[in-house]
């Protein structure tokens, strides 16, 4: 048996589909940012290394990488684990 939704219910579910995703993205942007924080803390980020982690948009990989730049004693080394670890 197949159930139809009403116009309305199908708009609801799409905008609240919009909503987490958005909700998603932001919280991708401020690990990124709190990443770079704690890097820009130690030492200078190279472009290249500033757009990987503004691009990476998977919230587990962006939170091991947090947990390695709160351990990392420059961006350099930092780097060097997420390679060591991709």
């Amino acid at each position: 048996m197949r159930t139809l939704f009403s116009q309305e219910a199908v708009w609801e579910i799409e905008r609240y589909n919009i909503r987490e995703e958005g909700r998603e993205e932001g919280r991708a942007e401020g690990r990124a940012e709190a990443i770079l924080d704690l890097l820009g803390e130690a030492s200078c980020i190279s472009e290249e290394l500033e757009k990987r982690i503004r691009e990476q948009k998977n919230l587990e990989i962006l939170r091991s990488w947090q947990r390695l730049a709160a351990k990392a004693g420059s961006a350099e080394e930092f780097e060097s684990l997420i390679l060591r670890n991709s």
